[in-house]
């Protein structure tokens, strides 16, 4: 039987370790980082014209999501946990990586985008969205250590 080391900070409760194991594998959950939540003030977010979230564990971050801005979602994991809050994503772009997200988002000139994210994330995505004209708000909502 294959063995297979699956490191992501979910351990035991990962999709993925479940899937593996329904295909047959022997799956060993261990995890090398950690998440903490942040704490931020969400209330500004009503006022954008688009919250971005680059992960699931973003939108877990937020108490409430509020109903004026149009939201989107890094790729269909976050999609799913959009959804399943009551909110159905303005846009996901094809395909599921920030660089993708910040090339595709439409109507972004001029305007107001939240993105919630990680403490560690990349300027990519930020980088892009403001050379396409928009004013970028960076949230951390949640912070990676160490496992």
């Amino acid at each position: 039987m294959i063995a297979i080391l699956v490191t992501r900070p979910d351990g035991e409760s990962d999709p993925l370790v479940h899937a593996l194991r329904r295909r047959g594998y022997r799956v060993h959950a261990v995890p090398m980082v950690q998440t903490e939540p942040v704490e931020f003030n969400a209330g500004p977010l009503a006022d954008c014209d688009w919250i971005v979230l680059t992960s699931a564990r973003g939108v877990k971050a937020l108490a409430a999501l509020p109903s004026g801005p149009r939201f989107a979602a890094v790729g269909p994991e976050t999609a799913r946990a959009l959804r399943a809050r009551g909110v159905e994503p303005s846009h996901v772009p094809g395909r599921a990586d920030g660089a993708d997200l910040g090339d595709t988002l439409p109507d972004v000139q001029g305007k107001r985008i939240a993105l919630v994210r990680a403490s560690a994330a990349g300027e990519d995505l930020p980088d892009r969205l403001r050379r396409r004209g928009a004013t970028v708000e960076e949230v951390t909502a949640y912070r990676t250590v160490e496992g």
